[in-house]
């Protein structure tokens, strides 16, 4: 399938800067999930570290021409990619592609299959050797890029905020019967693939949970911590005093849809019984159907997909994320905002990215029901340890996660941006801080 545009473009803003070129799956208008924000985010710290920044990506609907980079980002090329069929022929080959990575006859991601035939990868080199930028940003789905990249001189950086490996672990521990073996087929052809990972100059991981999986995988590589930040004002007003809890996330999701049943039937009856007026509401997308009438009668709401959740936060009396324990993540983007917007956050153990949130002081985090309601009853009915819980928060995630943190994690950690980097393309070394992380 041909690109929608014949020839790269170059920024807007010409001049010495450096060019930075990045590769994305696909980056509608407005974002739809957290790995657009995630782009987004990766766009804009490389504006901010000096770099004119162009962007070839693919698009799986018609309504992704301008791309919504905004001043972040020039876009050099998009590729149409159609949205993955599931027609038998597609299962099938879906089903190849994944024996092939597991076998390790091919070193592309099994999700990266429909890219590469839709010319996504051809496109990138096309642009790659037209405008020779200095650092190539990767997907880790385009990992498979990295030798030829490198090749034509650019340091490369691979973003691994949604390492395949683990998320398929994350999957494979609820899943059963076919699905299971399915996952574990997922799973091992991921891990081939991710050895292409070798070939980059620096990783970026989301949590210490990747630090710890990738630095003995590629132990030549530099790590670089590089959290899922948010926009943080310098100061926040704290959620008015509220019943209501919320949740927020894409209910299609395994891990979300089982947060959503720990918070409406084992969290919200405890609650209930020391805050009878307590209520639950659910927002976005794909929640079941049986959910819906399960819960029908209850103190929920489901709202479905909204285009921007920051009423729903300032108006929470405390955000509720318990996914099972088996689904250890980065920190969601939906905890980052919550923190960020002074909103009471109760968080499970594992979805803190191994951060070193304390317990109690700028959240409360735990793994029992019966006691996260506990918690949950006793912060409502205490206005002040309430606000200084949320207001603890927000200045963990200012010094965390706003544009500034992670600004300052690059220029101390990066080989290729960091303050010692000297502008020229790196030699290979580990990076991995502690600090900041969690001791538990």
């Amino acid at each position: 399938m041909a690109s929608m545009d014949t020839a790269p473009r170059r920024p807007d803003q010409t001049g010495d800067k450096p060019l930075a070129l990045c590769v994305l799956t696909d980056l509608p208008h407005p974002p739809r999930s957290g790995n657009h924000l995630r782009y987004l985010q990766n766009l804009d710290l490389l504006s901010r570290l000096g770099f004119d920044v162009v962007v070839v990506a693919g698009a799986v609907r018609e309504d992704v021409s301008s791309a919504g980079v905004g001043n972040r980002a020039t876009v050099a090329r998009i590729v149409p990619v159609p949205p993955m069929a599931k027609t038998p022929v597609a299962r099938a080959r879906r089903l190849l592609s994944l024996l092939a990575g597991a076998a390790g006859v091919t070193s592309v991601d099994p999700f990266g299959i429909e890219f590469r035939r839709s010319g996504l990868d051809s496109a990138v080199l096309e642009v790659a050797r037209e405008l020779r930028p200095k650092v190539v940003v990767l997907r880790s789905l385009f990992a498979h890029l990295a030798p030829e990249l490198r090749q034509l001189g650019a340091a490369i950086v691979i973003d691994a905020h949604d390492a395949s490996p683990l998320m398929a672990r994350v999957l494979q521990a609820e899943a059963r019967g076919v699905a299971k073996a399915g996952l574990a087929l997922r799973r091992r052809a991921s891990e081939r693939a991710d050895r292409c990972l070798r070939h980059a100059d620096e990783l970026w991981v989301p949590s210490y949970r990747e630090v710890d999986y990738f630095r003995p995988r590629v132990a030549d590589v530099s790590i670089v911590l590089v959290p899922n930040g948010t926009e943080v004002l310098p100061t926040a007003t704290v959620s008015p005093p509220s019943n209501e809890l919320l949740l927020v996330g894409n209910f299609g999701w395994p891990p979300n849809l089982a947060a959503a049943d720990t918070l409406v039937e084992r969290i919200l009856p405890f609650v209930r019984a020391g805050r009878s007026d307590a209520f639950v509401t659910l927002v976005g997308q794909n929640l079941p159907a049986e959910r819906v009438a399960r819960w029908r009668g209850r103190p929920v709401t489901w709202e479905g997909a909204v285009t921007d959740v920051t009423p729903y936060f300032r108006r929470a009396g405390a955000f509720v994320f318990l996914p099972p324990p088996s689904a250890q993540t980065p920190m969601p983007l939906k905890v980052a905002e919550a923190l960020s917007l002074a909103t009471p956050v109760v968080v499970s153990r594992g979805s803190t990215g191994g951060f070193a949130i304390r317990p109690g002081e700028e959240a409360i985090v735990g793994d029992d029901p019966e006691e996260i309601a506990g918690a949950i009853v006793t912060m409502l009915g205490d206005l002040a340890y309430r606000e200084r819980l949320a207001s603890a928060g927000h200045r963990w995630a200012r010094e965390n996660l706003s544009r500034e943190a992670l600004l300052s994690r690059l220029e101390r950690d990066s080989v290729i941006f960091g303050r010692d980097a000297g502008g020229t393309i790196p030699g290979r070394r580990v990076v991995g801080s502690a600090h900041g992380r969690s001791a538990a």
